[in-house]
């Protein structure tokens, strides 16, 4: 049988040939998987937390600290000088002082679980994942505490913090009493809006699996006297009544019927007081043209947030009895989210 091949294209035509300058390509990829892993095992070693804590460290000591081999714990020390995790001044290693608030654990812009779960989502699929109807390519049917941090530690490079700037602005924020938080299971957002405002009180509604962290989270930041949790789910029930502000955060996509869940809402809200709404509707997304694997990330993430059109849901925000509709646009990782305030009617 013929075959057909065409010219110049056959690797193995001539022996002995070698690898060209051109695999160099292929080698900055693996580098870059290297580097990652690198990065991973340092947070996994601890040793951002011991360097924070007792400063720059022989590199012998260090090593015999962290129960290293020799020789590859201190190859390890110099791949993490080469990343620039470590600094190394008169042969002594310290921590990056730049990077440290993302790398020590106890630091409230601690980024370690968000870095790990990098290898996590669409980057620890097989191929089959790109296939229709592939299983994996579903959303878990619940969050666990560990996809908290992951979107806590998200929502702290920047999103938290501008949401609760504008807000602070707002003279109903500074006069408000008493928050309900739904589906606020990190605990972030009521801490920041308790911080910002000293005479809030608030309320965080959650499912069962979700609440024991939230109690952790209002715990590490001594807010146990002003934030309760509720354990319970919005699409069945949601507790009280005469809130001055009920806040929704990148949790309406999981509502069995927004309408309804709305209407529950606004019924929640004494009248003048707020619904603050932070979600992603379509043209929010930004999937960027120049970073092919960034992109793949955000269409991965996107897939799993459906979420009416704007102009629907400033109806039914209408309909529930919420006026005086304000957006801002927030920055994101993804591109950006919609933080939208509405008003309880008489």
């Amino acid at each position: 049988m013929e075959q057909n091949h065409q010219k110049g294209l056959n690797p193995l035509s001539s022996k002995g040939q070698a690898c060209g300058e051109d695999f160099h390509r292929i080698d900055e990829v693996i580098s870059g998987f290297r580097r990652y892993r690198v990065l991973t095992w340092a947070l996994e070693s601890g040793i951002a937390d011991i360097l924070y804590a007792v400063g720059p460290h022989d590199p012998d000591v260090l090593i015999q600290k962290l129960g290293y081999q020799s020789s590859f714990g201190k190859s390890f020390l110099e791949a993490l000088v080469e990343i620039g995790i470590l600094e190394k001044k008169e042969n002594k290693v310290g921590l990056c002082s730049k990077l440290a608030p993302y790398l020590v654990s106890e630091s409230p812009l601690y980024q370690g679980d968000s870095i790990r779960s990098s290898s996590e989502g669409i980057w620890g699929q097989s191929e089959d994942f790109f296939k229709e109807n592939s299983e994996s390519q579903k959303p878990a049917s619940q969050m666990s505490p560990d996809f908290l941090k992951v979107v806590c530690q998200h929502s702290m490079r920047g999103e938290i913090q501008e949401i609760t700037r504008i807000l602070s602005n707002i003279p109903e924020f500074q006069s408000s009493h008493t928050l309900l938080d739904i589906g606020g299971g990190h605990g972030m957002y009521s801490i920041s809006f308790c911080q910002k405002n000293p005479g809030l009180s608030a309320v965080i509604l959650d499912k069962q699996s979700i609440t024991p962290f939230t109690l952790e989270m209002v715990k590490r930041y001594q807010m146990v006297d002003r934030i309760s949790i509720e354990t319970g789910d919005m699409n069945v029930d949601i507790p009280g009544s005469g809130y001055d502000m009920v806040f929704a955060s990148h949790i309406l996509y999981r509502a069995d019927d927004l309408h309804l869940l709305l209407k529950r809402i606004a019924a929640k809200i004494k009248t003048r007081g707020l619904f603050i709404s932070n979600h992603k509707f379509e043209d929010d997304w930004i999937i960027p043209r120049e970073d092919a694997l960034k992109a793949m990330d955000t269409v991965f993430i996107k897939g799993h947030h459906h979420m009416v059109t704007r102009d629907e849901f400033k109806n039914v925000l209408g309909s529930s009895g919420l006026s005086g509709i304000q957006s801002f646009n927030i920055r994101t990782c993804t591109g950006f989210s919609t933080l939208t305030i509405a008003t309880k009617n008489m």
